[in-house]
């Protein structure tokens, strides 16, 4: 009878521990590389409701933690600007830029205030509207015979006019090209 007794234990022992160790594997969450991993829900020392997990796994706690993802990915962004003034004359381009997410701690926390739970598309269209005001600044800025002389040149400039706006966000711009229509 005592034998019987001790078998059940260890059985439902068992069965528990097999559960834990279960529920255990289905709520750790590990960092892919290419992103972040965003801890919410318990505020920290400092107050923020959030923390960054950048590389390795982290076990959030039921009820009280969630852990979202965030994409250190390069979006291509392609604009067509139609009719932009250029010191006395209008230009029609196509601009193409890499944006991505940086990777310096402040950028990422930036993003994850700002852009965490945003759809992929609605980044890049943001990303975009940032890089076409860019742009038309720059364009200001430049002579006509400049822009068809020397379009790396501009292509630079807009670029620096681009990258201040965009780590406002949390963003950065790897390349920027311009492709006179």
């Amino acid at each position: 009878m005592m034998l019987l007794m001790m078998a059940t234990v260890g059985l439902v022992l068992l069965i528990c521990l097999v559960a834990a160790a279960t529920l255990v594997a289905r709520r750790i969450q590990i960092c892919a590389p290419g992103e972040v991993l965003v801890l919410s829900g318990r505020p920290g020392p400092e107050g923020i409701s959030f923390s960054i997990i950048n590389s390795g796994r982290v076990l959030p706690m039921p009820l009280l933690q969630s852990v979202d993802h965030l994409s250190l990915a390069p979006m291509t962004v392609t604009i067509p600007i139609h009719s932009a003034p250029c010191r006395g004359h209008e230009v029609s381009l196509r601009v193409s830029a890499q944006v991505r997410i940086l990777e310096d701690p402040r950028a990422v926390y930036l993003a994850a205030r700002l852009l965490l739970g945003m759809p992929q598309e609605q980044v890049t269209q943001l990303a975009s509207r940032v890089i076409q005001g860019a742009v038309r600044e720059a364009l200001a800025t430049v002579e006509h015979d400049e822009l068809r002389g020397d379009p790396l040149l501009v292509s630079q400039r807009m670029h620096e006019h681009a990258q201040p706006s965009l780590e406002r966000l949390g963003l950065g711009c790897d390349h920027l090209t311009v492709e006179l229509k």
